[in-house]
């Protein structure tokens, strides 16, 4: 028969071998998120399922996980897909086409107008003259009239202003468009972002799964009672509803992507981990990451990027095509002064029957004419001085709101770009911190299996972890948010651009910054 010593000393050994593993360095042993991108690693379909307890899954929860038919989904494919399929922006892609359509409706003015029309007249005998022929009783006549205006100022103008006009139109659209980018990529990173999180999460109940089992082996050996395993179980139940929580994430995610892809909400997504070497812009250059770690270096990137952006600002576009529409309205306005607006035009006109008498044999039933206008609005009450004066002041205005609106691109790249400068160091101390609270779980765990640590140390460290994990992933996933941002700011989303170009233009920008290899 084995003394309680000796029982001892065996639960010992057998506590010391089941805890090996968790202390290793190898990929099985891994509890955080490991490797170049922390936060990032989504798992396998299939390959992180871990049950949420006893009671099995929550209903309508159990297929968060995509089938192995679902097809890879990565950032870049579920923006080009929401840029095809978008209802909102298909419905401005409608609306920007029909205000194309205002052009020629505009240029119409310009070119030759045909009318055509016929008239039906019958009158009492003592309107009429029919013996004459002139004024018949019963008549019927056709006509036809040609009009061209040669020349009319205003209606050049008009026509010049509408084209000006659809170009504003169309850099309001590019702006809708680059919102509906950012809001497909959000919701993208957001979907990864929870299915990292649900990740983490079913990570840590195996840990408290496991320590749970550890503690039943403790009671064996004398060390612990039946309250510390009845608190694993009350933390084993607070793992599995973390864990609900976060595969209901998953689905809100999910459904918000698919709605801005307009495929069904329940279709499922098989999303390709987004990491910063990918999409991390300029971030992404070892070289400009490097350069940028001081501030002068980071003003300098960011006075880099305004000249880029100013260039590319959909907004600044609207209204440079208001101030040519309003500046070619001021030149109209001037030449009313001087000059005439002048037409042609030609008609004929055939009476085509009547019930005239014997007279009317003589009569003409076919008549046709042809003239120009030449036309001169002398005196409009000084109308003339009052619009040129609305005219310039209009455009006055509107050069100062583009200097404002210079100022306020400015001012959001530069705000944009602070902030994914800080968001990206954000990420080098998360991640050391995490590595510290692994370090510190794994000292604690090895105390808890000898019997030295309290089962409120192992919950501090495990708790610990849990939350350097879950902030590693925030802060990447933070960080790419505030990359979009900056990009959407930029008007320039690097990963729907020619690869070449996007070198081209990091290359520059390493040179500018005179980054040393």
């Amino acid at each position: 028969m084995r003394t309680p010593l000796a029982r001892r000393f065996c639960t010992l050994l057998w506590l010391v071998a089941v805890s090996m593993p968790s202390a290793a360095s190898g990929d099985d042993a891994e509890l955080g998120i490991a490797g170049a991108e922390p936060g990032l690693a989504s798992p396998e379909p299939g390959d992180s399922g871990v049950e949420p307890g006893p009671a099995g899954p929550e209903p309508g929860l159990a297929d968060v996980e995509p089938g192995p038919a679902s097809a890879k989904l990565g950032l870049a494919d579920a923006v080009r897909q929401t840029l095809e399929a978008n209802l909102d922006l298909a419905a401005q892609r409608r609306n920007l086409a029909a205000a194309e359509e205002e052009i020629s409706v505009v240029r119409s003015n310009l070119l030759p107008q045909i009318d055509l029309g016929a008239r039906v007249q019958r009158l009492n005998s003592d309107r009429s003259d029919g013996d004459r022929g002139t004024t018949t009783q019963e008549s019927v006549a056709v006509a036809a009239k040609l009009t061209q205006v040669l020349y009319d100022e205003m209606d050049w103008a008009n026509y010049t202003i509408q084209k000006h006009v659809y170009d504003q139109q169309r850099a309001q659209f590019e702006a809708f468009e680059d919102g509906v980018v950012q809001e497909a990529a959000d919701a993208f990173l957001e979907l990864d972002r929870a299915r990292s999180q649900l990740d983490i999460q079913q990570r840590n109940r195996e840990l408290t799964a496991r320590n749970l089992e550890t503690s039943r082996t403790r009671i064996a050996a004398g060390w612990s009672s039946e309250r510390e395993v009845l608190r694993w179980e009350s933390q084993l139940a607070t793992n599995d509803t973390d864990v609900v929580d976060a595969r209901t994430q998953v689905l809100v995610n999910r459904f918000e992507l698919n709605r801005v892809r307009n495929l069904s909400a329940e279709t499922a997504i098989a999303p390709l981990p987004a990491g910063i070497e990918e999409y991390g812009f300029v971030y992404a250059r070892e070289g400009i990451a490097r350069a940028i770690a001081t501030p002068e270096s980071d003003r300098r990137l960011r006075d880099l990027l305004v000249a880029i952006g100013l260039a590319r600002s959909p907004e600044l576009a609207q209204i440079d095509a208001a101030i040519a529409a309003s500046e070619r309205l001021l030149a109209a306005n001037k030449r009313a002064f001087w000059v005439p607006s002048l037409s042609a035009a030609a008609g004929i006109d055939h009476l085509a029957a009547s019930s005239s008498g014997s007279g009317a044999a003589d009569f003409d039933e076919t008549e046709w004419g042809a003239g120009a206008t030449l036309t001169f609005p002398l005196l409009e009450g000084g109308a003339k001085f009052a619009r040129l004066r609305q005219t310039g002041e209009a455009l006055s205005g509107l050069r100062v709101q583009r200097r404002a609106t210079g100022q306020s691109v400015d001012q959001s790249i530069r705000a944009a770009f602070a902030a994914a400068s800080g968001a990206y160091h954000n990420v080098a101390t998360a991640r050391r911190q995490e590595a510290a609270a692994q370090r510190n779980f794994e000292l604690v765990d090895e105390s808890y299996v000898l019997g030295v640590a309290s089962i409120l140390s192992l919950l501090d460290a495990q708790s610990q972890l849990l939350n350097a994990n879950l902030a590693v992933a925030d802060s990447v996933y933070a960080f790419l948010e505030a990359v979009i941002d900056a990009e959407k700011q930029l008007a320039l989303y690097p990963f729907l651009e020619p690869e070449a170009e996007m070198t081209a233009l990091l290359d520059r920008i390493e040179r500018q910054l005179q980054v040393k290899p």
